[in-house]
């Protein structure tokens, strides 16, 4: 029998925060047309309060996350993440209501709520332009009304 070392494997990332997570959700996201495959790791941190929305290319070599999406999140709280295929939306349900992520590459489009209300969903891909170098991600923090995006 063959033994595995930790040396001959590609980590994509490594958490060392040593937090629990819970209400996780992994999905891989394809577009065979233009040679993409992303993974999308979503979970709810505990004593921080957040859900956190990762996506990462892992079809590159280099930094693989693309975009960090962090909102508020009670520990108590249940919340389900799930990735839907037909726009490459995110879509997290909770107690406190639904959230939608355009993962797309869709700059922005118009969506309409049940009372007729208009609304422009925003893609995560649309702020690559904030970036210096490749190597860098973007991550956005949402807490109710405020809203931050973030370089590193």
């Amino acid at each position: 029998m063959h033994e595995s070392r930790v040396d001959e494997f590609k980590f994509l990332t490594k958490y060392k925060n040593k937090l629990d997570i819970g209400d996780a959700n992994v999905s891989v996201l394809r577009d065979p047309v233009n040679g993409y495959k992303e993974l999308v790791i979503s979970y709810k941190t505990i004593y921080i309060n957040t859900y956190n929305v990762h996506v990462m290319d892992i079809t590159q070599e280099g930094q693989p996350t693309l975009y960090k999406h962090e909102s508020f999140q009670l520990w108590e709280s249940e919340s389900k993440g799930m990735l839907l295929t037909n726009r490459n939306d995110f879509l997290k349900v909770s107690k406190s209501g639904a959230d939608v992520i355009a993962l797309g590459s869709e700059p922005k489009r118009m969506i309409t709520d049940d009372q007729g209300n208009d609304h422009v969903l925003h893609s995560l891909e649309s702020v690559n332009y904030l970036k210096i170098d490749p190597e860098n991600f973007v991550t956005f923090e949402c807490a109710d009304e405020n809203r931050i995006i973030s370089v590193f």
